[in-house]
């Protein structure tokens, strides 16, 4: 009797249990799809409460369905899938209920740019054509450098000289007529010639960068000087906390057979719900590189790089981040000579040092919504060693730049209402440069004789103080507009150095006043109207206003501290497409440029000659024009269940200089990247097959000899095993990835842009990733 007893309380108590949780239990049910609406099998999906304790993680079958009875609350359900992106839906579960998670490939997402404005906003929106290079492609493209990465993003062309020493020409202009910064802040510097040389973008790691967006068209409204072609913004990886105290570690290395290459990477990370520590750093080594028609002498070099990122949360609404960067290179040489050509050049060293502070606080209400500053400290320092063969004698010469830059930068967003959004801020840099020069004269005996240690340029700093407001205007439903204005104000001087041999300048300060404007239409059918017009401009910096002594390949310079700042006057007009399946930009510019300074003949104590050679300094003597038509387009597909994009990219410009009615030189006529890549196995095995085309022409100026065009062919294949940022991690000790790449596979010889030696040939690059 007591067993049966028992018995009916248990099946009672059991009865009653599942009547409570019956009253208080819901369904959910779902399905993970692509965006063309096929399911994804084997998609990782976790649904945690956020109002109770429950979670729950599972893999979805072949249909991509699901089905759950849980308490009713409020849930987050995160699902990702290789080659898919990430997807978050917060769910709020009363009643049964139905869910489609869909999932876009990644390369549809919608990208976001912080360049364009100052603040985070959808490239497609802007007025301004922003491309962005996001994880998933630098990780397909393998770049050897920083600068190769943007060698598809239509209107920007690449002069090589090195593995190194590759410099971004954009729209036809290129060195401190681009500006480039490094998570906002500036990588130039005011010491770098503008004659065959420029910034670098090789000096930054390519393996810490999280992103890159290249802003074209006037940039000096939000960042000053030396915008006039356009601004690209190299993002860095930052440390990321965590809910709990955890580790990660990423790992890559990387073979290229063209310079018998080796790279070697590795970072680690702690991170906490308030604080995370990351610590990276990679060693790469490259000799010289074949072409089809043999070895490029002098086209190695070496880099070592360390890096490490702190960052607090000190509130939910504060926050301050610490970096420090670390770069050096060696032994970069001038491809194409070597001790024994009449003209011999290399960089023995080639070092960069940075510290950075990035503070920020987020406020609650109307109003004032969001307070940012940072300040940084830099130095670039560098010895370039040429030596020059005539007959009879050599000159040797080595120059050591040591350029130091400290600045900062504050920006306020205000909310001025329902239509208006505030950005408004200031910006502040000093340059300071010692030149240290030694001049040896070989005279045919075994021993030098040093013949002088007169410094290039004297000891002189380049200084720049800017104030700007810019309000982006949301007129309705379909129009925007963006619009702002920029004052700055720079002082350059020079001081009494020692051995400087030439003549003294007094201090200098310019003013100028710059603005843009800019609207989007938005027009039925997910079109978009663009245009936009700005004024940018270039303050002239230290080596074209104290340069004094013989340059690098000849002739004798002279300073001229007089000379007044380049200013451009850009616009552009351009429409959009931006459908689930295609991607369409097409776009015209056009770009008058002022007070353009060039090297024209000139006179020292009254000679057209000095020491023997011609005398030449930088004037404001040209003015120019450059033009030209881009477009950009991408097609999404689907065909058996696999996914597929096309993707074409073109350029064409013309540039005139308007006082000789010369060609400009670093104009391109023509360029095309196409290509085609395939996504298998839901993103896990990715095929490309890529062309770059570039179209040949006479029109170049005089003493240039003509564009020689060529085609190239390129494929890549990569292998994604895990997914590192998804739900599910791998297993530690096996790669995440591997890629493999044939870079012109036909081997075909060919001279880059705007130089006579040989580019690479047949190119095998092989990487493998550990993350986890």
């Amino acid at each position: 009797m007591k067993k049966r007893n028992f018995t009916n309380w248990l099946m009672l108590l059991i009865l009653t249990t599942r009547i409570a949780w019956g009253a208080t239990s819901v369904h959910l049910s779902g399905e993970v799809v692509d965006p063309a609406g096929r399911p994804i099998p084997s998609a990782h999906v976790h649904i945690e409460g956020t109002s109770q304790d429950f979670s729950t993680t599972f893999l979805t079958p072949e249909n991509g369905r699901f089905d759950l009875d849980l308490p009713a609350g409020h849930y987050q359900l995160k699902a990702d899938h290789p080659g898919f992106s990430l997807v978050i839906q917060n769910i709020q579960l009363e009643t049964s209920t139905e869910v489609e998670v869909v999932l876009p490939i990644a390369s549809l997402n919608e990208r976001v740019t912080v360049t364009a404005t100052r603040n985070e906003q959808s490239a497609d929106k802007s007025a301004r054509i922003t491309s962005v290079l996001e994880q998933d492609e630098i990780r397909h493209l393998q770049p050897t450098h920083t600068t190769e990465l943007l060698s598809g993003v239509p209107g920007v062309y690449l002069a090589e000289s090195g593995p190194f020493r590759v410099r971004p020409i954009l729209r036809g202009l290129d060195s401190n007529r681009v500006l480039i910064l490094v998570d906002g802040q500036r990588l130039n510097n005011g010491r770098t010639s503008t004659v065959n040389a420029g910034i670098e973008p090789a000096l930054v790691d390519i393996h810490q960068i999280e992103k890159v967006e290249v802003a074209k068209g006037a940039g000096s409204l939000l960042y000053g000087s030396d915008a006039m072609a356009g601004v690209i913004n190299i993002i860095t990886k930052k440390p990321a906390a965590g809910e709990n105290l955890r580790f990660s570690n990423s790992t890559i290395s990387e073979y290229q057979s063209v310079r018998d290459g080796l790279r070697f990477h590795t970072s680690i990370g702690i991170a906490h719900s308030a604080w995370s520590l990351r610590l990276g750093g990679s060693l790469g080594r490259f000799e010289n590189y074949k072409s089809p028609s043999g070895t490029v002498r002098n086209s190695g070099g070496d880099e070592d790089n360390l890096e490490a990122g702190l960052s607090f949360d000190l509130s939910s609404r504060d926050s301050i981040r610490l970096q420090w960067e670390r770069r050096r290179g060696s032994r970069i040489g001038v491809p194409g000579s070597d001790e024994s050509s009449p003209f011999f050049a290399l960089f023995p060293f080639d070092n960069r040092d940075k510290m950075a502070i990035f503070i920020e606080r987020s406020l609650e209400g109307e109003g004032l919504q969001r307070v940012q500053g940072n300040f940084f400290w830099q130095k670039q320092k560098r010895n370039f060693f040429n030596l020059v063969r005539s007959a009879g004698f050599s000159l040797s010469s080595s120059t050591v730049t040591d350029t130091r830059t400290v600045g900062f930068d504050l920006q306020l967003n205000h909310d001025a209402g329902p239509a208006h959004r505030l950005t408004y801020g200031g910006s502040f840099y000093r340059d300071t440069n010692q030149d240290l020069r030694v001049q040896k004269v070989f005279p045919g005996t075994p021993r030098a004789r040093v013949s002088s240690r007169a410094p290039s340029v004297p000891d002189s700093s380049l200084s720049g103080l800017g104030f700007f407001l810019q309000d982006e205007w949301a007129v309705g439903e379909r129009l925007s507009l963006n619009f702002g204005i920029r004052t700055d104000v720079f002082h350059s001087s020079s001081e009494a150095t020692d051995n400087f041999e030439g003549p003294s300048t007094k201090p200098r300060t310019d003013a100028t006043v710059t603005g843009s404007a800019g609207v989007v239409y938005n027009l039925p059918g997910n079109w978009a109207f663009f245009g936009r017009v700005g004024r940018a401009f270039r303050e002239p910096n230290l080596f074209e206003r104290f340069f004094f002594g013989r340059g690098s390949v000849g002739g004798f310079v002279v300073p001229n501290p007089d000379l007044q700042p380049e200013t451009a006057m850009d616009s552009e007009l351009g429409i959009r497409l931006r459908h689930e399946r295609v991607r369409l930009t097409f776009s015209y510019f056009h770009n008058r440029i002022s007070n353009l300074i060039t090297s024209v003949p000139g006179t020292y104590l009254g000679q057209a000659t000095f020491a023997g050679q011609p005398v030449s300094i930088s004037d404001n003597v040209d003015e120019a024009r450059i033009q030209g038509v881009e477009a950009d387009l991408e097609v999404w597909g689907n065909l058996g269940g696999q996914w597929w994009m096309f993707y074409a990219r073109q350029a064409a410009q013309r540039g005139t200089n308007l006082t000789t009615r010369e060609p400009l030189p670093l104009i391109v006529p023509y360029v095309m990247n196409a290509g085609l890549r395939w996504y298998f196995f839901g993103g896990k095995l990715v095929q490309e097959l890529q062309l770059q085309s570039l179209k040949g022409g006479n029109r170049v100026p005089m003493r240039q000899a003509p564009l020689s065009g060529y085609t190239l062919y390129h494929w890549r294949s990569e292998i994604r095993l895990f997914d590192p940022h998804g739900i599910f991690k791998p297993y530690p000790g096996l790669p995440q990835s591997a890629s493999l790449s044939l870079e012109n596979f036909t081997d075909k010889l060919y001279g880059p842009l705007f130089n006579s030696i040989p580019a690479e040939g047949l190119n095998v690059k092989a990487q493998l990733r550990w993350e986890f």
